[in-house]
């Protein structure tokens, strides 16, 4: 006779604050990142977290080389919304609907291919200024593909990667913000305020946080 706890492990966890938190935290995280950072009355002065990236190689300080700046650290926090999103979409123990995982999956798609340039070649992709970019999204392509091999990772341990991975390159992406921010307010001639998406960006990495903390608070007796 089956042991209670294993037919209990053998159905899919449907823990709400894994389930639903993590996917929405990690929308709003996405959404944040495409908001503005710096926020101007003038729509063309506003600034957007996605084209940091770019927008930091033409201001003086950058191109002089008196401001130590790794570009990529602010293409890294789509790359990890993208992972995260195929490995929660996937996941067993998640049970999420098919109809929620699909449009998931093809965000996590969408996502890594919004780190390449807005008009790229295929010649331009292998340059020394984007190869990393194109590894990033081939990477991450590449994990989307094989992400039904990760279905039976552990619902919790899944949670506390993407808590990580998260932190990780939010710290590396904010850091990298303040560092660049008063050349930023040099070229405006003033101090712009922050845009809601930078607020926004934060709030969603910090929810994926609670999330995970919540489920691991809760977990009781239930197995991940």
């Amino acid at each position: 006779m089956r042991r209670l706890d294993r037919i209990e492990f053998s159905r899919p966890t449907a823990w709400p604050a894994l389930r639903w938190l993590l996917p929405i935290s990690l929308l709003l995280t996405l959404a944040g990142y495409f908001g503005a950072w710096i926020w101007h009355r003038t729509a063309g002065l506003v600034i957007l977290g996605v084209d940091l990236a770019e927008y930091v190689k033409f201001l003086a300080e950058v191109r002089a080389g008196s401001v130590a700046m790794w570009r990529e650290w602010f293409i890294l926090p789509a790359i990890a919304v993208s992972l995260s999103l195929a490995l929660v979409a996937v996941n067993r123990r998640l049970a999420i609907r098919w109809y929620v995982a699909l449009p998931l999956l093809l965000i996590s798609v969408w996502a890594a291919f919004s780190v390449l340039p807005p008009a790229w070649t295929p010649a331009l992709l292998v340059t020394p200024e984007f190869i990393k970019q194109t590894i990033m999204t081939a990477f991450c392509l590449g994990l989307i593909v094989i992400s039904p091999l990760l279905r039976r990772l552990p619902a919790l341990f899944v949670g506390w990667l993407i808590v990580l991975l998260h932190i990780g390159t939010a710290a590396g992406a904010l850091w990298q913000f303040f560092v660049i921010k008063p050349a930023i307010h040099r070229v405006y001639g003033a101090i712009p305020p922050l845009g809601w998406g930078f607020y926004l960006y934060a709030a969603g990495v910090l929810l994926t946080l609670v999330a995970t903390s919540i489920a691991t608070a809760g977990r009781g007796s239930r197995r991940f």
